[in-house]
């Protein structure tokens, strides 16, 4: 569910438990999701913008709080790290240096059924 989960203007937590119940024991999900819960205001500010930005598209963005997203992935174990800030899972320094901190601002995680 990668690049879907910020356009769901829904209860996402209902999206993902349909997922829950449909996949194999042991099965893998790998989510990220837009969100202006981060420590930076600038770059939270930026995020809005941008939710702002798809104001009245087929396709809005709904920001959600890390909280949010943690309680629509219950049911589900987390792999280590668990639910993280998209901007710390970046390995690579040249890679990180080259991307604006906006353009990595939300969450990911991979988690079993």
């Amino acid at each position: 569910m990668l690049g879907v989960l910020h356009f769901i203007p829904d209860d996402i937590a209902a999206v993902i438990a349909s997922y829950r119940v449909a996949l194999a024991p042991g099965s893998a999900v790998a989510i990220n999701h837009a969100s202006a819960d981060q420590d930076d205001p600038v770059v939270a500010d930026q995020v809005r913008g941008v939710r702002d930005g798809y104001r009245g598209s087929a396709n809005e963005v709904t920001l959600r709080t890390r909280a949010e997203l943690m309680a629509a992935l219950d049911g589900f174990e987390l792999v280590a790290p668990g639910l993280t800030d998209i901007s710390r899972g970046v390995q690579r320094p040249l890679l990180a240096e080259r991307l604006v901190p906006m353009a990595l601002s939300g969450f990911s995680s991979v988690s079993r059924s």
